[in-house]
């Protein structure tokens, strides 16, 4: 109908794919949660429709989607999505990125679980603890018994960490616990090397190491030092001034909107979810030691710096792999993204080994 052949234009816009099939769906094209909210924008431009990231989460396909548009009423979703379904293995339940999916073997399914505040509206848990009782039960849903393998980045790493434990906690088995630059505040002790906030690129640690250059040097030397570095120092500071500034400006324009009581633009959500909502979170929690395996993947950057620290973070085995090269953001791009995610699927490999003795 007309309402799908116009779907299907915006996704072969926003996906670079031809074509696509009505029943294709958008993240085996290779879409991602960031071109979800370009989709969204776009599919209201064209249409006039509103819809939310979580509602396009469950109606994936265009068949599917454009059914949905046209319903009067749409009807409440859930925070855990299939975006995988084929499999007959352990399901994967990773906490809120979708790029796994083209990353997975053939026979796991894979679940994301999204956070309300995707949809731009205000929280509706005030803690980790509440977060990660909430994703548990919305995972018993599809799968009441372990075992169960989970896995998230950074903050929603901690998430992951706390639902593990709560599963433990309730008897339940947990294969796999697989953290991705897992937030410092995981660890469940007070550590000098890891509660350090990162250091090497404040403008006073950056003043620091230029003043213990200069002081080992001659006066020439000093003079030649301080013109060859000052260009560069400029450009940094101005750089950092500019990008802090415009930062404080998205931060206020979603308090804005949540003062209203409106959602906040798509195009913030992202950027609030972390560096508001999920710091204030963070600052809250108080992790605990858990009971289990672990495996960490650390960018190199990240693990320089807390080095073996993470071995605190279990009575079991905590397996830490390091990713050469990476730092906190890149990590989740190529090439660095297939090379854990292909241990990754070593591990959920083992589970089913494991399974099958």
């Amino acid at each position: 109908n007309e309402l799908e052949l116009q779907l299907t234009k915006i996704w072969e816009k926003v996906l670079d794919v031809q074509p696509v099939g009505i029943k294709d769906n958008f993240f085996v094209l290779g879409g991602h949660s960031l071109l979800v909210v370009r989709l969204i924008n776009e599919i209201k431009r064209a249409t006039g429709k509103n819809l939310s990231v979580r509602e396009f989460f469950h109606n994936p396909t265009i068949l599917q989607l454009a059914e949905h548009l046209m319903r009067e009423s749409p009807s409440d979703a859930s925070s855990l999505i299939m975006i995988k379904p084929s499999g007959s293995k352990v399901p994967l339940f990773w906490v809120h990125d979708t790029f796994l999916v083209d990353y997975l073997d053939q026979d796991y399914p894979l679940y994301v679980l999204i956070h309300p505040t995707q949809d731009g509206k205000l929280p509706l848990h005030s803690t980790i603890e509440e977060i990660s009782t909430y994703y548990v039960q919305e995972i018993w849903k599809v799968q009441p018994e372990g075992p169960y393998a989970l896995g998230g980045y950074c903050f929603w790493a901690a998430i992951a960490l706390e639902m593990a434990r709560q599963l433990i906690k309730n008897g339940h088995e947990v294969s796999l616990l697989f953290l991705v630059n897992p937030s410092p505040q995981c660890l469940p002790i007070k550590s000098s090397g890891i509660a350090r906030q990162r250091q090497g690129n404040t403008f006073k640690s950056r003043a620091i190491h230029h003043v213990n250059n200069i002081k080992h040097l001659q006066n020439t030397e000093k003079i030649v030092y301080m013109l060859q570095n000052l260009p560069s120092a400029f450009q940094w500071f101005k750089k950092k001034f500019y990008i802090n500034v415009i930062f404080k400006i998205k931060i206020a324009i979603c308090k804005t909107y949540l003062f209203l009581g409106r959602p906040v633009p798509q195009a913030f959500i992202r950027l609030y979810v972390y560096s508001v909502y999920a710091s204030k979170l963070l600052k809250k929690y108080r992790s605990q030691v858990y009971p289990g395996n672990v495996v960490v993947v650390q960018s190199e950057q990240d693990y320089s710096r807390d080095q073996s620290v993470w071995s605190n973070l279990s009575t079991h085995e905590v397996k830490i792999h390091v990713l050469p090269e990476a730092d906190h953001l890149n990590i989740l791009r190529e090439p660095y993204r297939s090379v854990w995610a292909k241990w990754l699927n070593v591990y959920l490999r083992r589970i089913l080994a494991n399974n099958n003795r």
